[in-house]
């Protein structure tokens, strides 16, 4: 069996995981990817010897997300089967955020779906000084929903209003963007990128924002009038531009509105259901086909 994750515990007890999925395809997440990074990680997270974790890519991207295949393939299972699996995925996201010891994504290309997910579960992300490098949660666009805590995580970092444009729109943007808006923590030229990321490992506090006492929302809670105003309007754009043809903007939105007023394990799981009702339904099944059979020609 071909290996896609490599671990390395330096002298010092800084350990990097890189993925490398095997062949000239892209690293995504498939069962094997991910059966070997979180059994990788939960052996780094209780090894007294590890001070902290780096996540990198060998390939000239990061990581593009989920294998369509593995979710074509999805209705070969129940919905119930499957929402036990997006469950695990997000617990183990969790375990990295919640396991005490500072984790740090070294994005050195494109990180979206999944792989932008991941990257936000991280203490620290920095990015490589690339203009074609691309972030962000498209998911949307493909008549899905992201399901590894995307729609918990980003409004947490950036706001309701800027998170509910980004995820419904299903848009990418540069690393510039991106730091504007608070998604990542530093942009570095390319040759620097795991040597600042080594340095930020060791300095970082292995808690995120909001498992902090305190937390709040950027740019005003839900029931405030910040937040009456963001989903009001974003209620009506979607249906200005969708005609409610396209159930994944809605399910999305939803699962931000009321996942934002839970911790956060709670909002993960009404985005798990959204994400296990998208994935099951004919159209965004039609969409993916699509995708996935160009994508193979």
């Amino acid at each position: 069996m071909a290996t896609h994750i490599f671990s390395e515990i330096a002298a010092d007890g800084i350990a990097t995981l890189t993925w490398n999925c095997p062949g000239n395809t892209p690293n995504v997440f498939n069962d094997l990817s991910l059966g070997e990074f979180f059994a990788a990680t939960r052996e780094l997270l209780s090894d007294p010897a590890v001070k902290g974790i780096i996540i990198a890519s060998a390939k000239s991207d990061f990581i593009v997300g989920a294998d369509l295949g593995m979710l074509l393939a999805a209705r070969k299972t129940t919905k119930a089967q499957f929402f036990d699996g997006v469950q695990r995925l997000q617990a183990s996201f969790r375990e990295i955020e919640t396991g005490g010891k500072p984790v740090v994504a070294a994005i050195n290309g494109t990180a979206v779906g999944g792989g932008f997910e991941l990257a936000m579960a991280c203490h620290a992300r920095v990015v490589a000084d690339d203009p074609a490098l691309r972030l962000g949660l498209p998911e949307c666009s493909l008549g899905l929903l992201p399901g590894a805590g995307g729609t918990q995580r980003m409004p947490r970092l950036i706001g309701a209003r800027e998170a509910i444009g980004l995820i419904t729109q299903g848009k990418t943007i540069p690393a510039r963007k991106a730091l504007d808006l608070g998604l990542i923590t530093e942009i570095v030229p390319r040759d620097q990128l795991l040597e600042r990321a080594n340095q930020l490992v060791r300095t970082i506090e292995p808690i995120q924002p909001w498992d902090k006492k305190g937390f709040r929302l950027p740019g005003g809670e839900v029931h405030s009038p910040a937040g009456a105003e963001t989903f009001t309007g974003a209620n009506a754009m979607m249906a200005r531009e969708t005609w409610g043809n396209y159930l994944a903007p809605r399910l999305a939105t939803y699962a931000i509105y009321h996942g934002l007023q839970m911790p956060i394990e709670a909002g993960c799981k009404v985005e798990a259901r959204g994400f296990v009702e998208l994935v099951f339904s004919p159209l965004s099944q039609s969409m993916m086909r699509t995708l996935f059979f160009s994508m193979s020609e």
